[in-house]
């Protein structure tokens, strides 16, 4: 890493956290999925200004997108799901000539698309969380991604930005999300999480990139891919 910071010496996986009953297809996916050198935090946000939300506030549930044709999946909107609602990827590069599959499917809720210069990787992940107990789906997903690094939700949560995936359909960006940047001494990586803690569901994608900014491929990449609920 290019960075360092003081959580690079703690290692957490086994950590007591809220959800640390996440069910095992989620824990045993995520070495599959995340970049090769995900678990040391960045000192500081990305210095590009975020582009996928209009603030910083991580208890900002405005609705200011209501008028968007997707519609919007607040963080605090996640509470009017139902138990029995699905939650999945809705995969925008099937038909994309600027990405091919890189990894299947591989019946654990995981796949990869990379670019066809070469230059970045997609990774996917969507499934089942275990017992999130009174978390709403915004602290939810802090324990989600502080899974995914090695950290606490606590820590992991200076360094995250709000952001937006679609909802339904394409460019339409509705959905709340939780995103973290770091560098690696080969690229640059951002790591975005969403959490439904009624519905007991997960999604989270992972961008590498080696000489693109991942901030900016992430910007096609969630306004191609939609969450969708049925």
């Amino acid at each position: 890493m290019k960075t360092t910071h003081p959580l690079t010496d703690v290692r957490r996986w086994g950590v007591a956290v809220a959800i640390a009953a996440i069910a095992l297809p989620l824990s045993g996916c995520l070495s599959l999925m995340i970049p090769s050198e995900p678990t040391e935090l960045p000192t500081s946000h990305p210095s590009t200004e975020d582009p996928f939300d209009d603030s910083d506030d991580l208890d900002d549930d405005s609705d200011a997108l209501d008028t968007s044709d997707g519609g919007t999946l607040s963080f605090a909107e996640g509470a009017d799901l139902d138990s029995t609602d699905f939650v999945e990827w809705g995969d925008g590069f099937m038909m994309d000539s600027d990405w091919e599959v890189s990894k299947p499917d591989d019946g654990d809720g995981g796949w990869e698309y990379k670019q066809v210069n070469g230059d970045c990787t997609a990774g996917f992940w969507q499934g089942m969380l275990g017992d999130v107990g009174t978390q709403d789906d915004r602290d939810a997903t802090a324990e989600v991604l502080a899974l995914i690094l090695d950290a606490t939700a606590a820590e992991v949560v200076d360094y995250t930005e709000v952001g937006k995936f679609s909802y339904q359909i394409p460019d339409s960006p509705g959905v709340d999300h939780l995103n973290i940047y770091g560098e690696t001494d080969t690229g640059n990586w951002l790591i975005a999480a969403r959490a439904f803690a009624t519905p007991n569901s997960a999604l989270y994608i992972d961008i590498n990139c080696a000489t693109s900014s991942a901030v900016d491929v992430a910007e096609e990449v969630f306004s191609k891919n939609p969450i969708v609920v049925w």
